[in-house]
């Protein structure tokens, strides 16, 4: 990673400890922005989704020791008490962080 990159991951990993929701993804607990972003807004409000829809940010499992495998549509992930099933993922190349697409599931 250049300094550039080193940068930008060392900036999203202080917004995630300031700002971050615990969440539970593969059995460990790591923390995300959580948020909506217009994309998922708009895919809400057109009936796209039967149920809530949030965004997360993430960093990489291996940012944090764990193997480097990405995340998955249709893992699961638990947070507010609730068990949610990523519908999309978008890689950002900024920070090597995550962008899911996640929906509640009933």
């Amino acid at each position: 990673m250049d300094d550039f990159g080193a940068a930008l991951t060392a900036t999203v990993e202080a917004e995630l400890e300031a700002f971050g929701e615990e969440i539970i993804w593969r059995g460990a607990i790591t923390k995300a922005i959580v948020g909506t972003n217009k994309q998922t807004k708009a895919m809400v409000a057109a009936g796209y989704f039967e149920n809530e829809a949030l965004n997360l940010i993430i960093l990489p499992p291996s940012f944090y020791g764990y193997d480097g495998e990405t995340p998955k549509v249709n893992e699961q992930i638990t947070f507010r008490e609730k068990t949610w099933r990523i519908h999309e993922v978008d890689q950002k190349e900024f920070a090597h962080a995550f962008e899911l697409t996640v929906q509640l599931v009933p």
